[in-house]
């Protein structure tokens, strides 16, 4: 999956600047706004690198060197936390907890199915806890002091000079900003960073109690508590400035935690902590009370049990859905390695630390054969015929991916697929559903319609003797039974006018050893179709096979004619430009993904009247309705709505004067939540 992340970043780097109303990624799951599949911060560096060293493609060296590098600074920032911790300095220790985090596999296993960015944040992620313990202990003002400062609703301490008590309160500002810049920044390389960084938030809250006599979160710290809160909020909304309002809906709405949209699954945690809560906390108690815990051993516990409780609730909700349930393996060997390395650091086993080398060494050299393998000669051999296929299908026609080559085939060519690497970003409702019946489903003609509504023209499908590791069809004899026993040859087309290139899939590349690339007939990604469209109600799920066939049997083919031609405007990807022909009750079909950004821009009638309207129909694509009859041309084009782009920035000038005032604003805001009973006066 790394290469999607290359094949972003060329995409960054071949049309920067952006578009006035920003980029559309039309590679991936019909169509998709960019700036919802990956942040800015690694298409930027890698951006800065092409520049430097003119380099013309991107490769897994120079990635992996970036991901090496980010996780360097990912131990020296675990180094630095250990520290900032157990307030004392024991350089030994320290190298020890960083070398566990860098060196324990589980990451290393996660980075062959992921595609790094969540590696390259948790690079920084130890320094955004640092940043927040300090945060945190150099706060200016005690909750007593806000009793004090409430009473003479002044924000001054008497027992400071002012000049000091400017200084502090400077200090605390530079702080919370640093913090609020740290968080966006992390943010804006993988936003899937911030569960991790909450909890790592609420459990420094609660160990650091003890430490120069700051309460803490259990304890009673509502001025930090509120401006955690604030900063939070002020990191988001630079963050969204980049992501848009929209993208944080998308993730609501789509499969990202055992297959079910984070809105559906409220009701589901919570019968499950019901019966796993007592239970819990049971045990909770005794482990705390059978050993007085470090406050580094104490982090690393609340930590290690936090996400160890997470990922059994995955691993519950759906135990297929297997890359969802390993997904918190690297916050497992974070928390590990807090605890090992407050284990070994104890005077008990201080001897160890000699032994544990060779097998630091030994995992060292295990990562150099790996990435090797990675580089092996094979796979690139393997990836060369692929692309050599591949280079069948025209830039304008889509073709369906599965395997490995979802994620690298964009890095060599601009091939539109159905597929991608960021599925939870992903706007169309039904990709996921189609998809999977492609792959797995067993009704031929179901999955046929599925590759025509989705203007799939092209299918590679992996089957027995493929060199492809992971062959996700389930039954790919399925395309051959559909395929019309004359046209094996692939040439049949021209030769026989009589057999129509729409009633049938027909295969027309044979590759070595099980792979295999079809062509759909009837499948096109423009397509002239019957107004009733719009009347098709929306599939039940992928296997209704009934309301797909209606919306498939909508589509008009023309005997002798063509399909609706369409392309990207040249060196724009967000415009698309569109010919038909049209009869009466007949619009256009375009098996892209409607998004509201889309509008109309011009349309040229010929010899008609009327105007054209977008609308988007119950599968999600986008239709045109004409108010003209005949040949007509329009252009579409993708304009990120102003409001989405302004919001953030509005609500981050609005935020960062709260927070540049924060210590000036509290005592009033203390007041009013006080009022309402949220246990902030001083009379609870």
């Amino acid at each position: 999956m790394i290469q999607t992340v290359l094949a972003l970043s060329q995409f960054f780097i071949n049309n920067f600047p952006p578009p006035a109303g920003g980029w559309w990624y039309p590679y991936w799951y019909l169509g998709n706004p960019y700036h919802y599949l990956i942040g800015p911060v690694v298409p930027i560096i890698l951006a800065i690198i092409n520049f430097k060293f003119q380099i013309s493609n991107f490769g897994f060296p120079i990635y992996l060197g970036l991901l090496g590098v980010s996780w360097v600074v990912g131990g020296v920032g675990v180094y630095q936390l250990v520290e900032k911790l157990s307030q004392t300095s024991n350089r030994k220790s320290q190298i020890l907890y960083a070398l566990l985090f860098m060196f324990l596999p589980f990451s290393l296993f996660l980075l062959a199915y992921s595609n790094g960015l969540y590696h390259f944040a948790w690079g920084f992620l130890p320094w955004v806890f640092v940043v927040f313990l300090r945060f945190l202990v150099g706060s200016p003002m005690s909750l007593r002091d806000h009793k004090v400062a409430k009473q003479s609703n002044l924000i001054k301490i008497a027992a400071l000079p002012s000049v000091a008590r400017n200084d502090e309160e400077k200090k605390g500002i530079k702080i919370a900003l640093l913090l609020s810049i740290l968080v966006s920044f992390v943010l804006l390389v993988d936003v899937s960073i911030l569960l991790p960084m909450l909890v790592g938030f609420v459990c420094l809250g609660v160990v650091i109690k003890d430490i120069k006599g700051v309460k803490g979160i259990n304890g009673g710290g509502e001025y930090q508590v509120f401006k955690t809160f604030f900063v939070l909020l002020f990191a988001l909304s630079l963050a969204t400035i980049w992501y848009t309002p929209g993208f944080w809906l998308t993730l609501l709405q789509n499969p990202s935690f055992g297959g079910m949209p984070l809105v559906n699954l409220g009701k589901f945690l919570f019968q499950l902590l019901l019966n796993l809560v007592p239970i819990l906390a049971a045990v909770w108690v005794v482990k705390l009370r059978m050993k007085n815990l470090s406050r580094t051993a104490y982090f690393g516990l609340l930590f290690l049990s936090s996400f160890l409780f997470l990922t059994i609730i995955r691993y519950l909700s759906d135990p297929d859905f297997v890359q969802d349930w390993i997904g918190f393996f690297i916050e497992i060997q974070f928390g590990l390695a807090i605890l090992l390395g407050s284990f070994l650091s104890s005077s008990r086993m201080r001897g160890s630390f000699r032994r544990l080398i060779p097998a630091f060494a030994g995992m060292t050299v295990l990562l150099v054969f790996i990435v090797k393998g990675w580089m092996g000669g094979e796979n690139v051999k393997y990836q060369s015929k692929i692309v050599s296929m591949l280079k069948n299908v025209p830039k304008d026609e889509r073709v369906f991916l599965s395997g490995t080559s979802v994620f690298w085939a964009n890095q060599y060519l601009d091939i539109i697929q159905v597929r991608g690497g960021v599925d939870q970003a992903s706007i169309h409702p039904y990709w996921a559903d189609g998809a999977y019946q492609i792959r797995e489903g067993e009704n031929s003609e179901l999955s046929l319609n599925w590759l025509r509504a989705l203007g799939v023209s092209w299918i590679l499908v992996h089957s027995g003797g493929s060199d492809e590791p992971y062959r996700d069809f389930k039954r790919p004899e399925k395309f051959t039974q559909i395929c019309h026993p004359r046209l094996d040859r692939g040439s049949i087309l021209e030769k026989d006018p009589r057999i129509r290139e729409d009633d049938t899939i027909c295969k027309i590349v044979k590759g070595i050893k099980g792979d295999t690339l079809y062509k759909v007939g009837g499948a096109s990604i423009a397509r002239v179709a019957d107004k009733s469209i719009l009347e098709v109600k929306k599939p039940k799920n992928g296997a209704d096979a009934q309301t797909l066939a209606k919306y498939v049997n909508t589509f008009k083919i023309h005997p002798g004619g063509s399909p609706p031609g369409w392309e990207n405007r040249p060196g724009f990807t967000n415009v698309i430009e569109v010919d038909a022909d049209l009869g009466k009750d007949e619009v256009i079909s375009l098996a892209i993904a409607y998004d509201r950004g889309w509008q109309v821009q011009q349309f040229h009638p010929g010899g008609g009247t009327g105007g054209v309207r977008l609308v988007k129909d119950n599968l999600g694509n986008i239709v045109l309705i004409p108010g003209a009859v005949g040949r007509i041309s329009l252009s579409l084009v993708y304009q990120t709505p102003v409001w989405e782009r302004a919001a953030p920035v509005l609500i981050s000038l609005v935020l960062l004067f709260i927070l540049v005032n924060y210590d000036k604003s509290y005592p009033g805001m203390s007041r009013i939540l006080a009022k309402v009973g949220h246990g902030l006066g001083e009379e609870e």
